[in-house]
């Protein structure tokens, strides 16, 4: 419960909010000061009969400016992880043919932060060399090869760098 003024008591009485309704009502005269109110926190209630896991996360990751459509683009996953096949052989041709102009910097960008991990290199460094790995691949067409040559170059720049 918490205080608020009252118009019809013309004092600050206590109030109790009615989340399924989504009213706020007086203690004391019963009047409806807040109707209708939006509840904006977050649901974490889980689907425990729909899934296995116990994640109430409903969200993917923060956007990504470096990528064309900020990395909101929808890939339709298959059933059996990345060996199973699409239920449709159609929907699965229409997938991989579809136009993702970030494709392969996508998968380049998978490649790097795997191997910066791998190799201890910090979180800005890696953020600078995505951002110099975009710049360059709006340049050229990049590829992963590319773009790991790109990586060794960088981590070797920076550790020379700093000897």
């Amino acid at each position: 419960m918490s205080d608020a003024y009252c118009p019809d008591c013309k004092r600050q009485t206590e109030v109790v909010s009615d989340h399924s309704a989504g009213d706020t009502v007086c203690s004391e005269c019963g009047l409806v000061l807040e109707s209708h109110s939006i509840d904006e926190t977050s649901e974490w209630r889980t689907f425990a009969n729909e899934s296995g896991d116990n994640d109430p996360v409903r969200v993917g990751g923060p956007t990504n400016p470096l990528l064309a459509d900020g990395g909101l683009s929808t890939v339709i996953a298959k059933p059996n992880g990345a060996s199973g096949e699409f239920l449709s052989s159609s929907l699965g041709r229409w997938q991989n043919r579809g136009s993702n102009p970030d494709r392969g910097l996508i998968l380049a960008f998978k490649t790097i932060a795997t191997m910066s991990d791998r190799y201890g290199i910090g979180s800005e460094i890696l953020r600078k060399l995505v951002w110099l790995l975009r710049y360059w691949g709006k340049l050229m067409s990049f590829r992963l090869g590319k773009a790991v040559v790109f990586w060794i170059r960088f981590w070797v720049m920076i550790e020379v760098g700093s000897e």
